[in-house]
């Protein structure tokens, strides 16, 4: 949310912009990108959804006078097409842990939901847990 916020906060280059955050959690970067301007739509699976609604409405009302928030669920790689892509930018942070997950489907995702012209932004911090060690 702080380089979003340096990138982005003295211009208006994410208003009006489509925006999707993949694996979003708490939902807190997209709901920051709506602060900032930009029409959200933050995703990740069904069981963390509730949470989700939660902070979406939770912050919404109280922070986002430029900005759209939507819940959707999704599943990297499936069903694209409801989230009506390409989006002018792509969200990806700490979503990631290569020991547990495949890489591949979130790079295909990425690719899937991106155009000629999108950016895209991936915040991860690498992390070797021995726990996740085959």
């Amino acid at each position: 949310c702080m380089y979003l916020h340096k990138r982005f906060a003295d211009t208006d280059e994410l208003k009006g912009k489509r925006v999707i955050e993949v694996g979003s959690g708490t939902g807190i970067v997209g709901i920051c990108c709506a602060v900032l301007g930009g029409d959200v739509v933050i995703t990740d699976m069904g069981p963390i959804l509730d949470l989700m609604r939660h902070n979406q409405q939770a912050n919404t009302e109280a922070y986002c006078h430029a900005g759209t928030v939507r819940v959707m669920e999704y599943e990297w790689g499936v069903h694209e097409h409801q989230l009506q892509p390409p989006f002018d930018v792509v969200l990806a942070s700490e979503c990631i842990v290569p020991k547990l997950y495949p890489i591949e489907p979130f790079v295909e995702a990425l690719a899937r939901l991106s155009g000629p012209q999108t950016l895209v932004l991936v915040a991860i911090e690498f992390r070797l847990w021995h726990e996740y060690n085959p």
